[in-house]
């Protein structure tokens, strides 16, 4: 009787845990005239629809891609209890990358990116927001394809736990000329975008400096984005939450970066670091403006700009590339990099880039830098590896996981000079040593 009892009570407190939990699978819902009707809301839609198979088998919400405005969306209706938690499965099903912005309300949580084909699943995105919420998946830029959504979950969230969320997570204001700081010391990446498969996490050892750095992880065949596992510092107002750069002015910009013993030398490239550009209405996305890649037992700095309003593969401006460096050297160590970048991407700009290596002055161009968007780059880092959107029957490489790490981020103004963003606010070397083409 007793053992009885200990599994009713069980069983309570399961189902009062489970009650908790508010789901749309879309199964049983209906469409007409743009209105999805499901059994806890109706949503209002544009270039959107219903479909089966898509994810699980059963009804799932698709939304259409268009390549200009006005895009696709869908929204719910308010829903009372707020949202602690939300969770949902997505699938790009064709087309190029996908790029739809999640809301709650008018906060945006996550913007879906480069799905690959395969059905990904959002866990335990922290929204934290009391009252009566709505949900809102809406397309952005010019795309073509589909995206199907379905089986959204989510928890309530009381006043209480909102206001408490926001106390504990609220971000600093940078100090002096610094515009963004990322140092980890705060023990979370509430202030950074995660892009790719969210395998990045702060670790206690190896440091830079501080207690935390960042550990970035991807593998071939385990991960649902095998390709890229990266972190974009973030503004929450901006386009897919990211922190961009203005064309036409001055920026330092420091990082360090760490290469574990075992990662194997291998002939796919490995993008660490990237300034990337956005593109505007009618444009595709364009391999990054700047990018830092270890390719064999090398480091390898790319570059592309362009002036044209609507940039092309087959015609822009410019772009160049260096090898330098041996990686064998940095290995089981930290290295150091600071950027002074003035954007631009016309001769007229004035435009410059300067790197630094662990002090050494290795780059100095003058030029321009980057493409003509509306809106600036934005510096992703992490890991990057194109090639392996492809079969390893297409791109066979040495290796089928990598891992690095990276600490001590910092984003500064104009004024913001060397010691301002460099890790441990070291001072350059007297020594030059630039690479050559």
């Amino acid at each position: 009787m007793k053992k009885l009892s200990i599994i009713s009570l069980m069983l309570l407190l399961f189902f009062s845990l489970s009650s908790q939990i508010k789901m749309i699978d879309f199964d049983k819902a209906k469409f007409k005239n743009n209105t999805v009707v499901d059994k806890l809301t109706k949503w209002k839609t544009f270039e959107s629809r219903l479909s089966h198979i898509e994810i699980d088998g059963t009804q799932s919400l698709v939304i259409n891609f268009k390549p200009k405005s006005p895009y696709g969306w869908a929204e719910t209706e308010k829903i009372a209890g707020g949202c602690k938690y939300l969770s949902f499965d997505y699938k790009r099903l064709d087309g190029g990358n996908c790029e739809v912005m999640v809301w709650v309300n008018n906060t945006k949580v996550v913007t879906l990116d480069q799905a690959n084909g395969q059905t990904q699943s959002m866990l335990k995105l922290p929204v934290f927001i009391s009252g009566a919420v709505s949900f809102k998946f809406e397309q952005f830029g010019e795309k073509s394809g589909s995206i199907a959504i379905d089986n959204i979950q989510w928890t309530p969230c009381s006043e209480t736990e909102a206001q408490t969320y926001k106390k504990e997570h609220e971000m600093p204001t940078p100090k002096g000329n610094l515009i963004f700081e990322g140092d980890f010391e705060r023990g979370n990446l509430d202030n950074y975008t995660l892009a790719g498969n969210l395998r990045n996490r702060l670790v206690t050892t190896p440091t830079r400096a501080g207690k935390y750095a960042l550990r970035s992880v991807v593998d071939r065949y385990d991960d649902n984005a095998p390709y890229r596992c990266e972190i974009v510092a973030k503004d929450q107002n901006a386009r897919q939450s990211y922190l961009y750069q203005e064309i036409d002015k001055e920026y330092w910009y420091g990082f360090s970066t760490f290469i574990p013993r075992d990662f194997i030398i291998d002939n796919l490239t490995d993008i660490i670091a990237q300034f990337h550009g956005t593109p505007d209405d009618g444009e595709a996305w364009f391999v990054p403006n700047f990018g830092l890649h270890i390719t064999g037992n090398q480091y390898e700095i790319n570059r592309f700009w362009d002036d044209s309003k609507i940039t092309s593969w087959k015609k822009h401006d410019g772009e160049d590339h260096y090898a330098f460096g041996n990686i064998a050297d940095d290995k089981e160590k930290w290295t150091d990099w600071v950027f002074n970048i003035k954007w631009s991407y016309t001769n007229e700009g004035n435009g410059f880039m300067k790197i630094w290596k662990d002090g050494v002055l290795i780059f100095d161009k003058k030029g321009p830098n980057c493409t003509n968007d509306a809106l600036g780059p934005f510096l992703r880092f992490g890991l990057y590896k194109w090639d392996w959107r492809h079969t390893e029957q297409k791109k066979p490489g040495n290796t089928t996981s990598r891992v690095i790490y990276h600490d001590e981020y910092r984003i500064g103004n104009a004024n913001a000079g060397y010691e301002g963003v460099a890790p441990a606010g070291l001072s350059p070397t007297k020594v030059v040593d630039l690479i050559h083409n």
